[in-house]
């Protein structure tokens, strides 16, 4: 029998329990041993509180972030929220801090301005809506402060994508789903072939990869026509993914993607995984200028620290859609030879809004 691997809390979670338990002490003196919040994704969410420590001007609250069975890092870290509430304000004042062992933004690129505290916009979204929640809750207007603090963060940093990033002085407080999704390479596989040799029971032999449930919701939308056992989210298993296809007796191919992933497949990386595959951004700027498009721009890609970045500095360009078309030939290049030939590939490349960029595919194929 699998054993079924255990989710654990990202470090935004750990901060928002943390801030959550803080708050309540300060309403009304309590100091359980467990606060339940809400996901990003509206997930009730049980943890544990480590420790309450009495600050001068609010409470000091610890939480030990938890991995669950796919730990990084910052598993077993402890995440600290310092909360003060000021009642003689007659509006609702929420501010979240970075404090000690918080990295801080250098580069642009990122989800976070330069300058901010490396606290992403769920998690912060995350932090200040369960302190509107609780104040609402209490009928208790104010204003109140959260800092968040790592104090072993400085020192886990370099361990982590931060330096590279350009966020120093310490960790990220992250987290779009609130939960850290167990993640085995080998079970991962597994899954993606069962997927791949169910469609193909049911007689199915054109397959739609995707990324992740976001970008798979929007392939879904393009290809409604498509039945449910043929969309497969393979993650950052590019090559495998392809190869795993070619075996199964797959036709077609169509890969659903945002910027960051096309890039990466382009650039031919087996694994797109962060840590798997470090971006080649002088070689994106010579595929930009082979096109004979902007010098400037061209050495602003060379320049760049995310493809986050190069996406939102090429949108404006004139020359961009040729770009895009460019990076989809080049992916689609990859997959062909990842699969020897056998299925062919198309592709569709999305925003984060859901606008359709770019795509190979000139009408639905059943």
């Amino acid at each position: 029998m699998t054993k079924e691997l255990k989710y654990g809390y990202t470090t935004g979670s750990s901060a928002t329990a943390a801030a959550h338990a803080g708050l309540l002490h300060l309403l009304t003196g309590e100091s359980p041993t467990q606060v339940t919040i809400l996901t990003p994704l509206g997930k009730k969410l049980t943890l544990p509180v480590h420790a309450y420590e009495e600050e001068k001007d609010g409470v000091r609250v610890t939480v030990i972030k938890d991995g669950g069975d796919d730990p990084d890092v910052t598993h077993e870290t402890p995440i600290q929220c310092v909360v003060s509430l000021q009642k003689d304000v007659p509006v609702t004042l929420v501010c979240i801090l970075g404090g000690r062992g918080v990295g801080r933004v250098t580069k642009p690129g990122l989800p976070v301005a330069v300058g901010e505290p490396a606290i992403n916009p769920a998690p912060r979204a995350q932090l200040t809506q369960t302190i509107r929640d609780l104040l609402g809750k209490y009928e208790v207007t104010g204003r109140v402060e959260v800092t968040i603090e790592v104090p072993e963060g400085e020192q886990l940093a370099p361990k982590t994508l931060n330096p590279r990033l350009g966020v120093v002085g310490g960790i990220s407080i992250l987290g779009t789903r609130g939960t850290v999704k167990p993640f085995s390479n080998a079970a991962y596989l597994t899954t993606i072939r069962q997927c791949l040799r169910t469609a193909r029971a049911l007689d199915q032999t054109s397959i739609a990869f995707n990324t992740g449930g976001r970008s798979e919701r929007l392939l879904q939308s393009f290809l409604p026509a498509w039945p449910e056992e043929s969309f497969i989210t393979v993650a950052d298993f590019f090559a495998p993914s392809m190869i795993l296809a070619a075996k199964l007796g797959m036709d077609h191919v169509v890969w659903g993607v945002f910027f960051g992933k096309l890039v990466k497949q382009a650039l031919g990386h087996p694994n797109t995984h962060a840590k798997n595959s470090k971006i080649d951004f002088a070689t994106l700027a010579a595929w930009w200028t082979d096109l004979g498009l902007s010098l400037e721009i061209g050495m602003k890609i060379a320049r760049a620290n995310t493809a986050m970045q190069i996406q939102d500095m090429i949108s404006r360009e004139p020359g961009h859609e040729r770009y895009y078309e460019a990076l989809v030939h080049r992916a689609r290049q990859r997959a062909l030879e990842y699969g020897k030939g056998k299925p062919c590939v198309d592709y569709c490349l999305f925003d984060f809004s859901g606008t359709l960029l770019c795509s190979t595919l000139t009408r639905e194929t059943p």
